[in-house]
């Protein structure tokens, strides 16, 4: 597309010819015509803005000077105002007619096509009779020509009943040069509009028709233009060549630095395409000169840039490209180079490491050059804010951040490059792209959304469809799955399926909606796809995960003895397998859900020492320390646990923390209450630190650590000498753990037992009797806590009474025994218990032992004994232990008693 024809000429040869019609209507029976008039725009914007009315006519002599002088939106204000001060002058439907054509005008600069095709319609609309009507039809035919709507330019410029046509008709033979000029300029127009569309004949009837002679240096330039641009269409190579040169010896001729850039251009097409690649080349150059306007220049470089490809002279491109970044750093063209720049080292790294293109760079990791890349955009991006591709930069940066993993910097760059991009495949990326990052990040429901806007706004594009849709599908039922949106997962399943029944992503995505269907709990519908899938294609790709996927389904439904033939089925069929690791490990665990414990232990060591770096070796390993842990093997279950910690690296943070934890409780069973708090220290001080950071972290886990921690402190303090420094500390340190778990890590399922702890601390210390009855009370007002934790709080409560009625008053005693036993008794005869619980044997056997030695102090013989036989039909299995209590007893009973 012409620069000239986007510039239309320039406003001092358009409109001359009319102003001084204008003036002498304008200025008629005037008697101020003499009066000094504002000279520039400033001055003349003032005019409406001083104290007095302003004279209408020298107002508007002023606006269509502005007019004049290419200063359109200047001169709309001018004609605005004056309308708003003028309503009713007589020359109100003249400057009415100004202001739209103001308008119509400075869109035209603002490259605003659609607003001043609207503006020049309406000026056609509302003014039949002006005499300005050419004008109006040529501005609304040439604006639509940049809209691309050919055809309806042909309509305006060729309908018999059209306002250009009419208006030309009526020109033709008044002799008016301006009409006459715009007749031709239509009559190009008109040409072009052919070319555009391919009638090549139509545009060659046109041009031969307009003889030069009738025609100005512009149009004789114009016509030898679109003459050139014929040829070349035609392939007339030879003729093109030859027409290229007058055209660029015209230009320069006159000496206009426009149509000289515009002749360069073409005739280094026409060079490049008649196969002179070095004298295209040299062609181009001329345009790179400070002189020529940037876009001109823009385009060389691109061109230059494409020649040395098409010469396969791929070795020099980069020090091309670099070379004219040096030449002139601060140039508003360069902004294509860098944007070439970024994508030439993009574009090899996605290369295959031998391929002929990797030879640009061979020097440059894969790392190195996403940095390099990256560096070029951002100074495309930071130096050239007004740069048309910008857009494009952030395409690339998008691409290089999702390649370098910062993935949320990835989701902005691919969405600025949206906003910014036509519809094209670069934008249809653009969109898969930001729905990708989302997924990744974990916004499931967003980039679902985003699959469905793709699938949706480019159904009707070819290319898009062919290259796109059926991965875009795909990752739409993912999102589906992890947004738990099974209706739009279905969906995007049967799309594949029916769109796509042979491609790789067909059987996948029906795997995949079955695993998700296995994780809803849906079994027997995962198991129905599953068989479904195996009748219809029998042994295919993915044969060997659906099998396994089969054998899962009997694993969620505890068809255990089903699940452990499938997998030593699938592990004697496959043996090759990726996945073999996995269903050892399955197979492993089904062993241990039959209670074949040994052989469980056995599976899990075997799969620790062959999958080394497999993603399930620490939850194996986690198992085996477990196992010897619940043996009370504590020592080899450390060790099990400390390579957690240490030894693998497939171990997430989560994995290491927990088997810390588990390592203090080894050495708390080992009583070595120093080493538990040299493992739990550092642990909880992290923990610490994440909560005042604002991190979050599993509060359950938090309590359990600092639960475990004060343990260590209480149990180090119980070993202490009694009242010394020690003690103290070691007290307090636990007190201050126990007050992390119940107010600092709230909430969490250990804070009845922190409770607990701290109660029994105090009761230990003696003389905060008061205080541990109180957090006991505490830790009973929860309502997850268990039988045996109510119990042991029951029972925590009577002992502290039963001590405190030892220290008290004398007078106070016999009511803190009476509360004691009240609290025993709670336990031994089932008050605590809830609807569906069982009692717990150990707490009711101490508090029964304790109601027996209470009663037995009272010398309260009589109830004694009857309590003993509720005791033995309470819990016959003590039956033995409660005969002996009473055989002892008996010995003690009076004779009156004993003998009943």
């Amino acid at each position: 597309m012409n620069l000239l024809l986007k510039k239309r000429g320039s406003l001092a040869s358009r409109h001359s010819w009319w102003l001084m019609s204008v003036w002498v209507y304008a200025t008629a029976g005037l008697c101020s015509i003499g009066l000094a008039q504002p000279s520039t725009p400033d001055q003349a914007a003032s005019a409406l803005n001083a104290g007095n009315v302003p004279d209408p006519y020298s107002t508007f002599q002023a606006g269509v000077r502005m007019f004049e002088g290419d200063f359109f939106h200047q001169a709309g204000e001018i004609f605005d105002q004056w309308l708003q001060f003028f309503p009713d002058h007589e020359l109100h439907q003249n400057v009415s007619e100004y202001a739209i054509w103001a308008r119509g005008e400075h869109a035209v600069s603002e490259s605003d096509y659609s607003k001043a095709a609207v503006s020049f319609s309406q000026l056609l609309r509302d003014y039949p009779q002006s005499k300005h009507r050419l004008d109006h039809a040529f501005g609304e035919a040439w604006s639509r020509f940049y809209l691309q709507q050919y055809e309806r330019v042909a309509e305006l410029l060729t309908d018999e009943n059209a306002p250009y046509t009419q208006a030309v008709l009526k020109t033709e033979t008044t002799g008016d040069p301006r009409a006459t000029s715009l007749r031709l300029k239509g009559q190009l127009l008109l040409a072009e509009t052919w070319l555009k569309t391919g009638q090549f004949d139509r545009t060659k009837g046109i041009l031969d028709s307009v003889p030069d002679w009738s025609l100005s240096d512009e149009l004789v330039w114009r016509r030898e233009f679109l003459l050139t641009q014929l040829l070349l269409k035609e392939g007339d190579l030879v003729e093109a060549r030859q027409s290229a040169s007058r055209l660029l010896a015209w230009a320069r001729s006159i000496e206009s630095i426009d149509w000289i850039a515009e002749s360069v251009a073409l005739k280094g097409d026409v060079l490049k395409s008649n196969g002179q690649l070095e004298a295209a080349l040299e062609t181009y150059q001329d345009n790179l000169a400070p002189s020529i306007p940037e876009s001109r220049r823009r385009e060389a470089r691109l061109k230059i840039i494409e020649l040395n490809f098409l010469n396969e002279e791929n070795a020099t491109v980069l020090e091309l490209l670099s070379g004219m970044l040096n030449q002139s750093s601060s140039d508003a063209s360069l902004d294509i180079v860098l944007l070439t720049l970024a994508e030439l080292h993009l574009k090899q790294y996605y290369q295959p490491a031998k391929s002929p293109e990797s030879e640009l760079s061979l020097s440059l990791s894969p790392g190195d050059l996403l940095m390099v890349a990256r560096k070029h955009i951002d100074t495309l991006l930071l130096d050239y804010p007004v740069s048309t591709y910008r857009s494009r930069g952030y395409y690339a940066l998008g691409w290089c951040l999702w390649e370098l993993g910062e993935y949320p910097l990835s989701l902005d760059a691919f969405t600025q490059a949206a906003v910014g991009l036509e519809k094209s495949m670069e934008h249809a990326e653009c969109l898969f792209k930001q729905a990708d990052v989302q997924l990744k990040l974990g916004q499931a429901d967003s980039a679902l959304t985003l699959y469905k806007t793709l699938l949706t706004e480019y159904q009707n594009y070819d290319d898009v469809r062919v290259q796109l849709f059926e991965q875009a599908l795909y990752q739409m039922l993912r999102a589906a799955i992890d947004a738990e949106v099974l209706e739009d997962a279905e969906w995007a399943a049967q799309r594949i399926i029916h769109s796509y029944p042979n491609g790789p992503l067909s059987q996948r995505s029906r795997l995949l909606l079955g695993q998700r269907l296995i994780h809803l709990d849906q079994i027997s519908e995962a198991r129905d796809r599953f068989l479904k899938l195996i009748e219809q294609f029998g042994e295919f790709t993915l044969r060997a995960e659906v099998d396994l996927a089969l054998a899962h389904t009997y694993e969620r439904e505890g068809a255990w003895a089903s699940a452990l033939t499938s997998y030593e089925q699938w592990l004697e069929k496959y043996k090759d397998s990726p996945d073999r690791a996995r269903a050892e490990y399955a197979l492993a665990w089904v062993h241990d859900r039959l209670d074949h414990t040994e052989r469980a232990l056995a599976l899990f060591q075997q799969f620790v020492r062959v999958h080394e770096q497999h993603a399930f070796v620490p939850l194996a390993q986690n198992w085996i320390a477990d196992y010897y842990f619940n043996r009370g093997l504590f020592r080899e279950a450390e060790a099990a646990y400390g390579k957690i910690a240490d030894e693998f690296e497939q171990s997430t943070e989560e994995q290491k923390e927990q088997s810390i934890l588990m390592m203090g409780k080894c050495q708390f069973r080992l009583r070595n209450f120093t080493r538990v708090i040299e493992l739990l220290t550092p642990l909880s001080d992290s923990l610490t630190d994440k909560v005042k950071a604002g991190e979050e972290i599993d509060r359950d886990f938090g309590g359990e650590v600092f639960l475990s921690l004060g343990d260590a402190h209480f149990a180090h303090a119980r070993e202490s000498e009694v009242g010394s420094q020690e003690q103290t500390e070691r007290a307090g340190a636990a007190t201050n753990a126990y007050i992390a778990v119940y107010a600092v890590h709230r909430p969490n399922r250990w804070e009845a037992t922190a409770w607990g702890r701290s109660g029994d601390l105090k009761y230990y210390l003696g003389e905060e009797y008061q205080e541990a009855i109180q957090d006991y009370g505490f830790a009973l007002g929860f309502e997850n806590v268990s039988i045996s934790m109510r119990s042991q709080l029951e029972y925590s409560l009577g002992q502290v009474k039963e001590r405190m009625a030892e220290v008290d008053p004398e007078d106070q005693q016999k009511q803190l025994n009476e509360q004691a036993l009240q609290h025993f008794l709670s336990i031994v005869y089932l008050k605590n218990l809830k609807k569906g619980e069982n009692p717990d044997a150990f707490w009711v056997r101490k508090a029964g032992i304790k109601v027996m030695e209470m009663l037995e102090r009272t010398r309260n013989w009589e109830q004694a004994k009857a309590f003993s036989e509720y005791l033995i039909e309470l819990m016959p299995a003590q039956k033995d232990e409660w005969l002996r209590m009473m055989t002892q007893w008996n010995k003690r009973l009076p004779l009156d008693i004993s003998s009943n």
